[in-house]
């Protein structure tokens, strides 16, 4: 390419349905080992809902711009532009979660049919799922 050539921006590199369902699932581990010590200590159970909430909020938005099961599979979260999201975007994330949870799944599993492989909760908190 010559000096005066501008390049054009890399397409992003969405990631799919499965590896994001093993980053989960790495992720559920990580959550319930603490939890599982929170509940056998007899400690409150808002303990661990805090805990909970405040893992899926911190690592979206910290630095790391991913969970740890994302973080092991080389993925990250980014809104719309490719930028790291905040504290709020990752919060109402999570309210997406909830959201697909509540109708079976369904916000999950679009994932697998959207063009950008976005689940319900990456459109309502305007994020993506990109290889790092």
């Amino acid at each position: 390419m010559m000096p005066n050539e501008m390049s054009s921006p890399q397409p992003a590199n969405y990631a799919g349905f499965w590896i994001r369902l093993v980053a989960y699932l790495i992720d559920f581990v990580v959550v319930m080992i603490p939890g599982t010590l929170i509940i056998y200590a007899g400690l409150p159970s808002l303990l661990n809902l805090v805990l909970g909430i405040a893992y899926w909020i911190y690592f979206p938005s910290s630095e790391y711009m991913a969970t740890p099961g994302k973080m092991a599979l080389g993925l990250i979260i980014t809104d719309e532009h490719g930028n790291r999201i905040g504290a709020g975007a990752a919060a109402v994330r999570y309210i997406g979660y909830i959201i697909s949870m509540l109708i079976i799944g369904i916000g999950f599993i679009m994932i697998g049919f959207t063009e950008k492989k976005r689940g319900l909760h990456d459109m309502i908190a305007s994020t993506q799922v990109v290889y790092k």
